[in-house]
């Protein structure tokens, strides 16, 4: 058998197992989302002067119906590929403003989160107005969510 054709018939089924395999992570996706799987785990930010929390920042985990826990690098790529990054975007956006609302009158009710949002979520043309309006919504100040650039 000639080594060329054996190469690209080999090339040929892996493309194809990782389109089949993106296809079902899309699916897990989808249903982590219903699921409410993507959770929001804070990193806390220490001042090294006062020795106190000076802010936060906002990171995803996914916790599947196995128990796993799964770091963003394995879903956020596709999650851009396909379009679902902006749902992402708003999902952990909304969190953080829910972390933040049960924060008021505590004793964390003046740190900062920062939450990443894709430039692709920040490009979209309702993406202000929604942010005013769950801002204001959750009776937030908005200088409290602070919303950075993902780096692509």
């Amino acid at each position: 058998m000639n080594n060329k054709f054996l190469k690209g018939f080999i090339d040929f089924f892996s493309q194809k197992n990782e389109l089949s395999g993106e296809k079902q992570l899309l699916k897990n996706i989808e249903k982590g989302f219903k699921k409410n799987e993507f959770k929001m785990h804070l990193q806390f930010i220490v001042d090294n002067k006062t020795k106190k929390i000076a802010s936060a920042e906002s990171l995803s985990r996914w916790e599947n119906s196995l128990g796993e826990i799964i770091f963003p690098g394995a879903y956020i790529g596709l999650m851009e590929k396909s379009g679902l990054i902006v749902k992402f975007d708003y999902y952990m956006f909304e969190k953080a403003c829910e972390k933040l609302s049960k924060w008021k009158n505590s004793n964390f009710d003046e740190l900062t989160i920062s939450c990443n949002i894709t430039r692709i979520t920040i490009s979209e043309e309702d993406f202000d107005e929604l942010y005013k309006v769950k801002v204001f919504k959750d009776h937030i100040d908005k200088g409290l969510l602070v919303k950075t650039k993902k780096e692509d």
